[in-house]
């Protein structure tokens, strides 16, 4: 089978676990070398950094970038220019949550969320444009929530990182529109996730529910196919969003969200 990305080079941030994970092993299944970055188990991330190297023939290397941090978060792409050669594809899916009542949410943890959801994106982007536009291509894809569509109780700092990480799609996507780069951002639901799971047992635990039961309440509350979405199916729209012939799908809000945005 073709590979539709063949020989294009990729930084996917929040790529150790979930979708982030998801969306490095399908553009290294489509030829994409890749560089990784997360937190994690490093044996483990090492393991799966090796595992896409002998399955696809490709690249992959990690990057220990902390993003809370804009040194870090540009180095990230120095880092892929110096070891991959370049950049074309850039998916910022690294993301802190906290679900907490607003007067309980910690400054500490407002800024972390909004430095890691929002202003990583901002780096990274603004490290690779110059690159893009010397290759003559670029696809960036940030990965939001739903939560940059719709408001929740206890999700103030996601809700404000998501929001503001759409506005900075849409203006990326407008100051690139003529140059073979898009930006665009997928806002995913409640999702088959290690964070998402983290969500439903805290709910569980607050209202005391067993965790099937608070998942179930949770998604026919808000996510009408009441299933999770699994980690592929957002990974699936990124290979879309990044094809040579995507050119004219720039500056759009994506949902993977189960109908949630549609009510």
């Amino acid at each position: 089978m073709e590979k539709t990305l063949l020989g294009k080079k990729a930084v996917i941030t929040g790529s150790t676990t979930g979708i982030g994970m998801a969306v490095a092993r399908a553009l290294a299944r489509e030829g994409c070398d890749v560089m990784l970055s997360g937190l994690g188990d490093m044996s483990k991330i090492e393991f799966f950094r090796a595992a896409l190297t002998a399955e696809f023939g490709i690249q992959a290397f990690y990057s220990e970038a902390d993003l809370r941090h804009a040194k870090e978060a540009s180095g990230i792409i120095n880092d892929a220019q110096s070891r991959l050669g370049g950049i074309d594809i850039l998916v910022n899916n690294a993301s802190l949550q906290q679900s907490v009542r607003l007067d309980e949410l910690s400054l500490t943890q407002w800024q972390e969320i909004l430095s890691v959801n929002a202003g990583a994106a901002f780096y990274t982007t603004r490290q690779s444009l110059p690159l893009m536009r010397k290759g003559g291509f670029g696809r960036i894809v940030n990965i939001a929530s739903v939560h940059g569509m719709v408001g929740r109780p206890r999700q103030a700092a996601l809700a404000a990182g998501n929001h503001a990480l759409i506005g900075l799609t849409k203006v990326v996507a407008l100051e690139t529109a003529a140059e073979n780069i898009t930006c665009n951002v997928i806002c995913p639901g409640f999702a088959n996730t290690d964070s998402d799971a983290r969500e439903i047992s805290k709910h569980a635990e607050r209202v005391g529910m067993g965790w099937d039961e608070a998942k179930d309440y949770l998604l026919g509350k808000r996510q009408p196919n009441k299933r999770l979405i699994e980690t592929e199916e957002v990974a699936e729209m990124v290979i879309n969003l990044c094809a040579a012939k995507a050119t004219g799908i720039t500056g759009a809000v994506i949902p993977v969200d189960g109908g949630w945005t549609a009510q």
